[in-house]
């Protein structure tokens, strides 16, 4: 704890700046507990309160090992307001987890703030495909599989045909961009994305080596 102890006078500089639509949240990863908060968003965001959710997941699938952040991903507060996160690995000299910075940011009112600007530039009508993405964003029921599958089929729709008549190009692309966000850094991802891309798991492996 006492290696912790020092991000904390940054945490409160950092939350200082940013305001209160930031979240931070310092994990003691031995103890598996948060030893510091700022602008907390929830109730069980206390000092001694437990590691749980994605942040858990994180540690159980030991991701710390290949990477020092994650960056950019999605989330949701307890009451299912929107964020985008981003967790900082905290390591000592022998690579050895100590802790976790977690970094939360509300973008549920420049979510509101874009449809409302694509309203007035286009119109009030809403194409098929900008309705499925709202539907997207709007299903809060989503447990952190579920999302994944939604994050895998998002990319999917964007080539508006059926997984079974992509070409190999086209997954090979998709397969990629997941990739870059850090998808298959979750465990079952890459069976999930041969499922729906309806190909083996040795191809998904294969293109997440070419990218």
């Amino acid at each position: 704890m006492s290696d912790l102890k020092s991000y904390i006078p940054m945490i409160k500089f950092l939350a200082k700046f940013y305001g209160s639509n930031t979240e931070f949240i310092l994990y003691d990863t031995d103890k598996k507990e948060i030893c510091h908060v700022e602008n907390s968003f929830a109730e069980s965001h206390k000092v001694g309160n437990k590691i749980t959710g994605v942040e858990l997941r994180f540690i159980e699938d030991e991701i710390y090992k290949t990477k020092d952040y994650l960056v950019n991903y999605r989330s949701f507060t307890q009451d299912r307001k929107k964020l985008r996160s981003a967790t900082y690995f905290v390591k000592d000299n022998k690579n050895n987890l100590k802790g976790m910075l977690i970094i939360n940011f509300q973008v549920k009112e420049l979510i509101e703030m874009r449809e409302f600007i694509n309203e007035m530039i286009n119109g009030p009508e809403r194409t098929e495909e900008a309705k499925e993405e709202h539907k997207f964003f709007e299903t809060f029921d989503f447990s952190f599989e579920d999302l994944m599958s939604s994050v895998i089929q998002e990319a999917v729709n964007k080539y508006n045909v059926p997984p079974d008549r992509l070409s190999m190009d086209e997954k090979s692309e998709i397969i990629k961009a997941l990739d870059k966000k850090g998808t298959f850094l979750i465990k079952g991802s890459v069976a999930e994305t041969a499922r729906i891309l309806n190909c083996s798991e040795v191809t998904v492996y294969r293109y997440i080596r070419e990218s």
